[in-house]
């Protein structure tokens, strides 16, 4: 019997101060019941957020030390983790989505591809778009702007992706259109998508984290304030509604331009 999934989003009111924001992390961990969550999603970036001056400051022992801090959850409390962290190779650094098993061993990575405004001037582009398994469910990763992009959403799907993921800082004034993206790679490809988002300042993240089913219909969204909900998702539903409205089977390949 395939496994129902208990999946748990924090929305962060992210802050310039890089402790205020893993002591905010640790204490919502704290104050939830972390025995019943397979899996515990964040934002993009929930630690370090844009300040691209201060990025470039920070030595990889830094860095390496916050990918532990997420490490050290999953393991200590038995569930997988997806967030956003910066990742730095050599000289190049990345907008990057990881998970991490609930034995705190990194399971997958994925380097943002769309990078937005000011954030090519920093990090390096990703070129992969790959998916993972959690659980007997194939998983595909996504941030923020991968959201606007539908052949990105797609390429997932037709790789066997059945829950995508968008750990994301999307801003105001864009609150319809965040929903609206959502909702639209939800229904086009028949898969859950839970996105994670930042809310308030400094940079006026839009918060409304959101939950969408495979028919398109929003089922859980916040408002703009800190917090968190909780969902489960059942393979069942993604089986019916591909039933129900066959389009990823009756795709014309031989007609689609590159």
């Amino acid at each position: 019997m395939d496994k129902n999934l208990k999946i748990t989003v924090l929305q962060l009111e992210h802050n310039k101060n890089f402790e205020n924001n893993i002591t905010e992390i640790e204490e919502y961990v704290e104050l939830l019941n972390t025995d019943d969550i397979d899996i515990l999603c964040l934002p993009e970036l929930p630690i370090y957020g844009f300040n691209y001056e201060l990025l470039s400051k920070l030595s990889l022992d830094e860095i390496k030390e916050k990918k532990q801090f997420f490490k050290d959850i999953a393991s200590n409390n038995d569930m997988y983790i997806i967030t956003g962290l910066l990742e730095k190779t050599g000289d190049c650094y990345y907008d990057s989505a990881y998970i991490f098993d609930d034995s705190g061993e990194e399971l997958f990575k994925y380097r943002k591809t769309h990078l937005w405004s000011k954030e090519r001037e920093f990090f390096n582009f990703g070129d992969s778009i790959e998916i993972v398994e959690i659980e007997g469910w194939k998983v595909g990763l996504g941030i923020c702007a991968d959201l606007g992009f539908p052949e990105f959403s797609r390429t997932l799907t037709l790789k066997g992706a059945e829950i995508l993921f968008f750990s994301s800082a999307w801003s105001e004034p864009y609150d319809e259109l965040w929903t609206l993206m959502n909702k639209a790679r939800a229904a086009e490809n028949q898969v859950f998508v839970v996105s994670p988002n930042l809310c308030g300042s400094p940079d006026n993240y839009c918060g409304l984290s959101l939950y969408v089913n495979p028919r398109g219909e929003v089922i859980k969204q916040m408002d703009k304030k800190p917090g968190y909900f909780h969902l489960t998702i059942q393979k069942d539903i993604l089986k019916k509604r591909r039933e129900e409205i066959p389009w990823l089977n009756q795709r014309r390949n031989s007609i689609y331009h590159t």
